[in-house]
């Protein structure tokens, strides 16, 4: 039997608690938006589309992309996971604003048969993921400061003031630790530095006209 993960409870009362119009705009929303890299990101297409709130729809795609994920590996009709749902769901106390059950059940296989773009979202990030080490975007940030500078002599006032830059990267490891470093940055290693980072967005456009040029679709957090 369907078990409902703890942080994935209050998703699941989210999309019991939807009207029949929600329901239908968030099919149709999740059907119409491209793939992104993270669920995040296609919370963000989805959203607006669904007329409901980004971290609502979040957390539904979570939901929807465990289903996924576990239909996938075992072959299952998307019914029968609709089922799991709503018995894994009404075992942890919870029941539909309306109360009807089946209602419920037609409308999740509904969703679940809709899920491509949230299969692939899955799939993208989790290729992304495979790597020793990946960015922390909540973590990395620039502190910049200034370092009096004093003469050999007596110690009076600083001959000078010197700022530094000092680049905390943030990372996680493959396992799912935190980890950090450090690197003191003067203005011009600062500068070579967003130059690197430009040219690799001038490759990204390069490579993503290549893509689109070829036929095939291209993953992105854009619109």
């Amino acid at each position: 039997m369907l078990t409902i993960p703890e942080d994935q409870k209050r998703a699941v009362k989210d999309l019991l608690k939807l009207k029949p119009a929600e329901w239908t705009n968030l099919i149709k929303a999740i059907t119409r938006a491209s793939p992104a890299t993270s669920l995040k990101s296609l919370a963000n297409k989805v959203s607006d589309d669904a007329a409901i709130s980004q971290s609502k729809i979040y957390g539904i795609l979570r939901v929807i992309g465990a289903l996924s994920t576990i239909q996938a590996e075992g072959e299952y009709p998307s019914n029968e996971m609709a089922i799991e749902l709503s018995e894994a769901a009404e075992s942890e106390g919870m029941k539909p604003a309306d109360g009807d059950w089946s209602a419920f059940k037609t409308r999740a296989a509904t969703l679940i048969d809709a899920s491509g773009p949230v299969q692939i979202t899955v799939k993208a990030r989790d290729l992304i993921r495979e790597h020793q080490h990946t960015f922390c975007r909540a973590n990395t940030r620039v502190v910049t400061d200034m370092r009096p500078v004093f003469s050999a002599g007596e110690l009076d006032v600083p001959a000078g003031v010197a700022i530094v830059h000092t680049l905390k990267l943030a990372y996680h490891l493959n396992g799912g630790e935190d980890k950090e470093f450090f690197v003191a940055m003067d203005a011009d290693e600062i500068h070579h530095l967003m130059d690197l980072l430009l040219r690799a967005i001038d490759k990204e456009t390069l490579l993503s006209k290549t893509v689109q040029k070829a036929g095939m679709n291209l993953i992105s957090d854009k619109d």
